[in-house]
């Protein structure tokens, strides 16, 4: 039987790729002024994970169902991966003079900040469920 959890933990994820998605379009089009470069960087690299998150989701959508304990070791790993993501995005963001990277680096922080937070709810509550 399926977690009940990981229904709404894909239609999360799904609806986090969409507002990311559409936030990266516009954010592509009305570029501000200043720092063009970085910004680029910055929508581009939301954009990707846009895509990466909605995928995941959509594959969950269509995937044969998980146990309660699979579903918790998954999401343990991933949050694990996304300290990981923050503490790349923090070398990209700081180390690299580049404006297009900088806005690479800063867009995987907060990309990999909200996945750290969703990923542990999600775990919180599948860990609550038993």
């Amino acid at each position: 039987m399926e977690p009940p959890i990981l229904h709404y933990l894909t239609t999360g994820l799904i609806a986090w790729a969409l507002l990311g998605l559409m936030a990266a379009v516009a954010g592509l089009y009305w570029q501000p002024k200043a720092d063009p470069d970085w910004w680029r960087g910055f929508w581009f690299m939301n954009a990707i994970w846009a895509f990466i998150d909605g995928a995941i989701g959509w594959s969950n959508l269509l995937a044969p169902a998980v146990t309660m304990e699979f579903l918790r070791n998954v999401l343990a790993i991933n949050s694990g991966l996304d300290v990981a993501y923050i503490a790349s995005g923090a070398l990209m963001a700081m180390r690299f003079t580049s404006p297009l990277v900088r806005g690479f680096g800063w867009a995987v922080i907060l990309q990999g900040a909200f996945l750290f937070v969703f990923d542990l709810s999600f775990l919180a509550l599948a860990m609550r469920q038993g």
